[in-house]
């Protein structure tokens, strides 16, 4: 596997992830938090939505979503951020609830003739069951009109989204989806490296995980305006969106795979086999 490096370069180079929505598909967010606004301390939020029966608001109760909004800020700063809770307070949630968050990070106010629709999307989640609704969603979600629209999703259009998936922390090989969907064009998934760029003991790993990105150790921000330290592929997949969202600031006209082989080719090989 290979360790994404891109964001320091990117960044000493006037990338910022600009124009650049990134959907974090998660347990809502702490949206009042510093980190969370721009230098002119605007919030970066853009749209917000709920999933979570009898809860009105995406305020988080949870601050893992928080967390990973945060490490998207942090790494890409000019980017937008539409929060979708799915995520109940004790960080559990079900597949319908992620099914209608997908297909709102693609067109949050219901209009197709409005680009209002995120870029990138963030699924620091998982499960080890494999749901073909799921799946047929991701992959209408990264059409970019090069291939073959979903017929039972004629609503979802081209949007040619990148979707980011964190591998799981099963520390083996135990597929975990939907970041096991490798056949789907425009998934990365992601695994988490240590301190000393080696794959982390907590990881899942496989063929299907071709990227790492740190996830030991990550500070950022949470509930109450604090900060707090995690580890997990939950906190190595939003750092790989918000390269994501670099290089499509960068290189607007990329298709989903074209992003994905630009941060592969620009990424370094690591110790400590992912396969």
């Amino acid at each position: 596997a290979r360790t994404a490096v891109l964001a320091d370069i990117a960044q000493s180079n006037g990338w910022d992830g600009q124009s650049i929505v990134v959907a974090v598909i998660d347990s809502g967010i702490a949206g009042t938090h510093p980190d969370l606004k721009d230098a002119s301390g605007n919030s970066r939020v853009i749209y917000s939505e709920n999933f979570v029966p009898g809860v009105t608001n995406t305020n988080d109760e949870f601050g893992h979503g928080t967390h990973v909004a945060g490490i998207v800020a942090t790494v890409a700063p000019d980017a937008k951020i539409i929060p979708i809770r799915v995520l109940d307070q004790n960080g559990e949630g079900d597949v319908w609830r992620l099914a209608r968050a997908l297909v709102y990070a693609s067109d949050p106010d219901g209009d197709p003739n409005t680009d209002d629709g995120a870029d990138i999307i963030n699924l620091s989640l998982g499960t080890t069951g494999r749901t073909d609704l799921i799946k047929r969603l991701i992959a209408a979600e990264t059409e970019d009109g090069t291939g073959v629209e979903d017929p039972g999703l004629p609503h979802i259009g081209y949007p040619g989204i990148v979707v980011v998936v964190a591998a799981g922390n099963t520390g083996n090989g135990t597929k975990i989806y939907p970041a096991a969907e490798h056949d789907v064009p425009g998934l990365i998934a992601v695994g988490a490296s240590g301190l000393n760029d080696t794959v982390s003991d907590f990881s899942t790993r496989g063929e299907w995980v071709e990227l790492m990105a740190p996830g030991d150790r990550i500070v950022s921000s949470g509930p109450g305006g604090r900060y707090g330290i995690w580890r997990g592929t939950s906190m190595a997949a939003p750092i790989v969106s918000a390269i994501a969202a670099l290089v499509r600031s960068r290189y607007p006209g990329l298709k989903p795979n074209g992003v994905f082989d630009h941060i592969r080719h620009t990424a370094v090989s690591c110790n400590g086999a992912i396969s």
